[in-house]
């Protein structure tokens, strides 16, 4: 798989990452074909791994270091991982969550890290509780190579948030359902007129676009 250099990133990346989420388990553990699956993604070349605090009950970070941090250079890939907003009372959360978060990765650094799922009301409260602090400050300890945001609401509220820092890289929800519906459009252009590179997520919808309703099948495959 041919990378792209991102210049703004500092990064030479895969086209295609790897979620790390919705992986089978069995009994609580990952089976053998699990394992197969990212030696498979990294033998073809994908070395964007993105996970998060709750994916797969606290067990995806944990994945991550005993399939990769534990198996392959650690500067072959790049780990993208999140804060989980929502579960921050306080800066105090937010030093033990990312402690957590390196434990269950078993590395010292966080190559992509972001603020998990961004909207109106997490962005304000997370924001006044010294958030982008935090992260200047895990950044300069470089517990964190570059700082970026999941984001899920309007084009209105995402031109605030990126007029409030000067974020490395955003993630957005991009397929061609949210594309009009939910104006991803907008928020992708906004990103692109401010030189914020984007990475992007589900790109089938979590699945739902996989199968379509007979009638919109039939629509698409007169195209």
């Amino acid at each position: 798989m041919k990378k792209r250099y991102i210049e703004k990133l500092g990064a030479k990346l895969s086209p295609l990452g790897f979620g790390v989420m919705r992986l089978p388990m069995k009994g609580g553990e990952f089976p053998e074909e699990v394992y197969r699956l990212l030696d498979r993604a990294v033998e073809k070349g994908i070395n964007y791994f993105d996970t998060a605090y709750p994916y797969l009950g606290g067990k995806s970070e944990v994945l991550v270091r005993e399939a990769l941090v534990r198996r392959y250079p650690r500067d072959s890939f790049y780990i993208a991982d999140k804060l989980p907003v929502w579960l921050c009372r306080n800066r105090d959360d937010m030093e033990r969550i990312f402690q957590v978060q390196l434990e269950r990765l078993g590395t010292e650094y966080i190559d992509f890290y972001l603020l998990h799922g961004l909207h109106k009301n997490r962005w304000e409260d997370i924001r006044s509780k010294g958030v982008l602090d935090f992260l200047e400050e895990k950044k300069k300890e470089g517990r964190i190579r570059r700082i970026g945001f999941s984001f899920h609401d309007t084009p209105e509220v995402l031109g605030q948030i990126v007029e409030a820092y000067p974020w490395e890289f955003a993630q957005l929800q991009i397929n061609y359902y949210d594309w009009t519906v939910i104006n991803t459009k907008a928020c992708y252009e906004i990103l692109e007129e401010r030189g914020i590179p984007c990475m992007i997520m589900e790109p089938v919808g979590g699945g739902r676009l996989s199968r379509l309703p007979e009638e919109a099948e039939r629509i698409l495959k007169k195209g």
